[in-house]
C-alpha cells in the first residue's frame, strides 16, 4: 500500500492509499511503518495512473508533465494547462489573505471551496477580499497583491510546524496590517474574516510539539489529538508533529 494523497474531507483529515482506502486520523491511533518512497503517479483524463519511479518528491518529472491539474498549481497568470482553460475561464474564484501565526499569504480558491481550502492549509485566520471570474485573471490579481503587500503565496511546511501554537492577538494584528496596506493600493471587497482554530482540535497544546522527520524504515505511532492543515499532531508519551505531505509517496510495510 502506498500513501498517494492527504486531504480534508467533511472537515476531517485523512491519508489516502492507492488501494482506495483511507486512514482516518481524528480520534484514532496512527500506527504505520514507512517503507520505500516512489512517485504517486498521475491523473490523466480523470483516471489515476500508477508509477514506480523512485523519487524524493511526490511525483516524477514525467508524471508532473502528464497530470491533468499539476501544472495549474504553478500558474502565475500565464496559462500552463490549455486543456483546462475553458473551465478555468468559467469558474468563479475567491482571493484571500490567510494567516499562519506570524506569516501571511495571499491565495485563491474556487468559490465553493474557500473554507475547505483554508482549513486544509491550516490557516489560523483568513480574510476574503475579492471574488471574480477566470483563473488567469485571478492569478494576475494574486501576483499584484503579493507584490503590493510584500507577502508570499505559499507557506512552507517548516514555517507551519513552527506556528502550530500561536498568539491570536498578534496574528490578527498582522492580518489587519496587511489588509490595510492592500486596501490603500487597490480596491477590495469589505473583508470577510474567518477564524479556523476550532477545527484543528489543538486546544490542549501549550507549545509547539517536536517535529518528526519521516524516513524509510521509520515507525510512526501515537494517538492523533488534532491536525492543523497538513500538520498532524500525535501523543505518544509526549506531543509530536509530522507534516503529512512528507508522508505522501511512502509505501507502508
Amino acid at each position: 500500500m502506498q500513501i498517494i494523497k492527504y486531504k480534508w474531507n467533511m472537515l476531517k483529515p485523512r491519508l489516502i492509499l492507492d488501494s482506495g482506502n483511507e486512514i482516518e486520523l481524528f480520534d484514532q491511533k496512527l500506527d504505520i511503518k514507512l517503507g520505500k518512497k516512489s512517485c504517486t503517479g498521475s491523473v490523466i483524463n480523470g483516471v489515476h495512473r500508477s508509477c514506480s519511479v523512485v523519487t524524493e518528491e511526490w511525483k516524477c518529472t514525467s508524471c508532473m508533465e502528464k497530470d491533468d491539474y499539476f501544472s495549474c498549481i504553478s500558474c502565475r497568470g500565464e496559462c500552463m494547462n490549455p486543456k483546462q482553460r475553458m473551465s478555468c475561464m468559467k469558474n468563479i474564484y475567491n482571493i484571500y489573505l490567510a494567516c499562519f501565526g506570524e506569516h501571511v499569504k495571499v491565495g485563491i480558491s474556487i468559490g465553493f471551496r474557500l473554507r475547505e481550502r483554508l482549513i486544509e492549509q491550516g490557516a489560523d485566520f483568513a480574510a476574503k477580499i475579492m471574488t471574480m471570474k477566470d483563473g488567469k485573471v485571478v492569478r494576475k490579481h494574486e501576483n499584484m497583491i503579493r507584490s503590493i503587500a510584500g507577502i508570499e503565496d505559499r507557506i512552507h511546511g517548516n514555517d507551519k510546524m513552527k506556528n502550530i501554537v500561536i498568539d491570536p492577538n498578534t496574528t490578527l494584528k498582522k492580518l489587519t496590517s496587511v489588509l490595510d496596506s492592500v486596501s490603500k493600493k487597490i480596491e477590495i471587497h469589505e473583508p470577510e474574516i474567518y477564524d479556523f482554530r476550532s477545527f484543528y482540535r489543538l486546544n490542549e497544546l501549550m507549545q509547539n510539539p517536536a517535529a518528526i522527520d519521516p524516513t524509510s524504515g521509520m515507525h510512526i505511532s501515537g494517538n492523533v489529538i488534532g491536525a492543523k492543515g497538513n500538520i498532524i499532531v500525535l501523543n505518544n508519551g509526549g506531543y509530536k508533529a509530522v507534516n503529512a505531505h512528507r508522508l505522501i509517496g511512502y509505501h507502508l510495510e
